[in-house]
């Protein structure tokens, strides 16, 4: 027996909420209905109107195609575009005053012909109408691209009113109708063959790339990766007039990136960098052309240009080993403890034993180590072997899964060591809270604090260090790859793979799968995986490694387990 429906309201004819405070509508005839949830804090009122506006839009497309269910969305979150004639006389009526006879919204009922009316004859210098025409409608185009850049394009279009009056451009006029959708396609059409006389404009292309990295900066202060891609199209470009910046200019701005070029630091950039920078540079062509005191156009076929970045020859992919998870060798991990102090010798093992990178072995704390003998999860009903040199268990924070390892003998005495010169630094012992990787500035690992203690990059002292290590290792005549710290937790995939570990085992030793809402270190929750395995493949690794970590034994006692604290 089918559920009955919710009671309709009688002001609004909308379904009664949930339990949880939704109103559910759906819109469309019976067999191509959609569902739009309206969450708690719409109104009835509110959802009425959004639910009103649903309707028009299917209406207005007659289905519902990709490009109608974008602005669908868009309507049931409330982002409703607004370039009504209130909303134009509201920003001083900068092409002339509203005629009458115009339509009393525009976009509260965004039918296609009235979304692409409005945009040609209102906004057409900051929105391109081939753009709507051409890419919203091609297989794969960027649907939700051109829900965006019209949102963007209507805020500046409105916002640079008065500036495009100061440069003289000739904007036409608010139309007293709109023109029905077959009449826009070939207005557009000819405002892409028959282009306005091209106006000057002042600047240069650097200046903008500056104002648009400092945009960016305001925008996400803690991408420091993007902020970087930004300072790399300033410096490899040539400082040019805005006025020359003409679609052969950006056409050669855009070939530069997709031919890979010379990296600063030796060899080509990589694919995927070369892909990163090309979308770099069109986000930042596409914000000067929305930008209201740049004044810059963008050409008409831009969008059309040929973006493929060139993949990697033969000889290339060879060299890399494309496809191969590159590690360390046992020779080269020997080389690098030689090499270190005690924070390198203890970061770089703590990340092989508990199959951890930075983010796994930073965030470790005093209070995740357990002394040897039976398990933790013992008392609870987990049947493993003891441990010989203690325990070490954790949530990683990446999946929120619990993860338990046995400490190696190396791992033991290299925390023991530690915590005995924390103790005379501090002139107390660590709490238990208290991380274990720490340098005077504080925690070695970055992913909190404030002022000095805090970093755009959590990690980047981990990378620092780790350099450091590595560029140690060449002076002394001992080269080792430059691979990220990260690779040490792909150490243990790599052996696993071909030491015939099953994928579960290796699944738990990584802490893989799905995490637990409440009591995630409680047994009852892990009580199916494979413990026993893993911990004895955990064990199987370290001797694998034994090789490497014999270059400690000339500092460590032959038996050391953890010891209490």
């Amino acid at each position: 027996m089918a559920a009955p429906k919710p009671a309709a309201s009688r002001k609004t004819g909308l379904p009664k909420p949930d339990s949880r405070g939704r109103c559910q509508v759906s819109v469309g005839p019976a067999g191509s209905r959609r569902k739009f949830t309206f969450p708690r804090e719409v109104s009835q009122v509110e959802a009425a109107r959004r639910r009103d506006v649903l309707r028009t839009v299917h209406e207005a497309f007659g289905e519902w195609s990709p490009l109608a269910v974008e602005i669908a969305e868009s309507v049931r979150q409330g982002e409703l575009i607004d370039v009504s004639p209130a909303a134009y006389r509201a920003a001083g009526n900068p092409f002339g005053p509203v005629p009458d006879g115009a339509p009393p919204d525009v976009l509260s009922k965004p039918r296609e012909a009235q979304v692409r009316a409005a945009v040609r004859s209102r906004l057409a210098r900051h929105i391109p109408a081939d753009l709507l025409l051409h890419e919203a409608d091609r297989p794969g185009g960027d649907r939700a691209g051109v829900v965006r850049r019209l949102k963007m394009g209507v805020k500046a279009g409105y916002q640079s009113a008065a500036k495009l009056v100061e440069l003289g451009e000739q904007v036409p006029p608010p139309p007293n109708d709109l023109a029905p959708a077959a009449a826009v396609v070939m207005g557009a059409a000819s405002v892409v063959k028959n282009p306005a006389a091209p106006v000057s404009v002042p600047g240069t292309l650097h200046e903008q790339f500056n104002r648009y990295l400092a945009a960016v900066q305001a925008e996400a202060r803690g991408a420091s990766d993007r902020h970087a891609k930004v300072r790399q199209l300033i410096a490899r470009h040539p400082d040019t007039p805005l006025a020359a910046l003409d679609l052969d200019a950006c056409r050669a701005m855009i070939d530069f990136w997709r031919a890979r070029p010379e990296s600063r630091r030796g060899g080509r950039y990589t694919v995927k960098r070369a892909r990163q920078m090309v979308a770099e540079l069109m986000l930042a062509l596409n914000w000067m052309h929305l930008d209201g005191e740049c004044g810059w156009r963008e050409p008409a076929d831009l969008p059309r240009l040929n973006r493929k970045v060139d993949a990697d020859t033969p000889a290339e992919r060879a060299a890399t080993g494309t496809g191969v998870v590159r590690t360390f060798t046992n020779d080269e991990l020997a080389k690098l403890l030689r090499h270190g102090d005690a924070l390198d010798q203890l970061m770089l093992v703590l990340g092989l034993n508990l199959a951890g990178g930075a983010a796994e072995v930073g965030r470790l704390t005093w209070g995740h180590l357990y002394p040897p003998g039976p398990h933790p999860w013992a008392g609870e009903g987990l049947d493993v072997p003891d441990s010989s040199h203690g325990w070490a268990g954790f949530v990683r924070a990446k999946s929120g899964v619990a993860g338990w390892w046995p400490l190696w003998r190396e791992t033991a005495a290299l925390l023991n060591g530690w915590r005995e010169s924390e103790t005379v630094r501090n002139g107390s012992p660590p709490a238990d809270g208290s991380r274990v990787l720490v340098v005077d500035s504080g925690p070695l690992y970055r992913d909190g604090g404030s002022g000095r203690t805090a970093l755009k990059n959590a990690q980047s002292l981990v990378a620092k260090r780790w350099s450091a290590q590595r560029t140690r290792c060449e002076k002394a005549g001992g080269a080792v790859p430059r691979l990220p710290f990260g690779t040490v937790r792909k150490q243990f995939s790599g052996w696993a793979t071909k030491a015939g570990v099953p994928a579960e085992v290796n699944d738990t030793v990584l802490c893989h799968g799905s995490p637990h809402p409440s009591g995630p270190l409680l047994f009852r929750h892990y009580s199916s995986r494979p413990w026993s395995a893993a911990f004895e493949a955990v064990e199987r690794y370290g001797r694998h490694l034994r090789p490497a970590l014999a270059e400690l034994d000339a500092s460590l006692p032959n038996t050391c387990p953890l010891r209490e604290q």
